[in-house]
């Protein structure tokens, strides 16, 4: 029998039900009716609120989204305001501040993320690896032609797979739900891994000195 709420009352039991419900079955599985029947309204009342899965889904996961988004914009942005190459260098070479803002999303909103990077099949999203990967891959090119303006670009295709071999590392580590800092511990490891195999490739050894 469905319950009398308001309007922000049902909206907000309907986006936590189906967050719920997207993490047990995920999102294909799960079913309009399963979500109107643990949210206890009619089908009616759901479509007052969303038009379908698709949507409810979206509005889920964009808040992180954003925070994503605006995360990497912010440390490209102050990546590329160093005045030297060397300090360019310097910069990544200390820091793994990349991977920590994933680590501290990941765990400051732990069901929405597990849900957008692990549990998206059948969404538009269901590729968030390809697309962090994507961004991820744009900047770093960027951050090759301002340290060799007049060289060849780097190969696209090694970029793209060396890019998504480090993401897809550091979600396998997620998975594992370690403790936050177990998890930055293991990301900086990671990060000192792969940092000379970057610096090899991208011919820059010489100005990390």
């Amino acid at each position: 029998m469905a319950i009398t709420r308001n309007y922000e009352e049902t909206h907000k039991k309907l986006l936590d039900v189906s967050l719920k419900n997207f993490l047990e079955s995920g999102f294909e599985q799960t079913k309009l009716r399963q979500i109107c029947r643990d949210a206890e309204v009619t089908t009616g009342a759901f479509y007052k609120h969303f038009k379908n899965k698709e949507e409810i889904f979206e509005e889920i996961v964009m808040p992180l989204i954003i925070k994503l988004k605006e995360a990497y914009q912010n440390r490209y942005t102050d990546f590329f305001e160093f005045n030297t190459k060397q300090d360019v260098v310097k910069k990544w070479a200390d820091n793994n501040d990349e991977m920590y803002v994933f680590i501290d999303l990941f765990y400051d909103n732990y069901d929405v993320f597990t849900l957008l990077f692990f549990n998206a099949q059948g969404t538009k999203y269901e590729n968030m690896l390809e697309k962090v990967t994507q961004y991820s891959e744009e900047n770093t090119h960027k951050f090759y032609k301002v340290l060799f303006p007049n060289s060849e670009p780097l190969n696209k295709e090694k970029v793209h797979f060396y890019t998504y071999a480090y993401f897809a590392a550091m979600l396998d580590v997620l998975r594992h739900q370690f403790s936050r800092e177990k998890t930055k511990e293991l990301s900086t490891d990671l990060h000192d891994f792969v940092l000379p195999g970057w610096f090899n490739f991208m011919n820059i050894k010489s100005l990390a000195n």
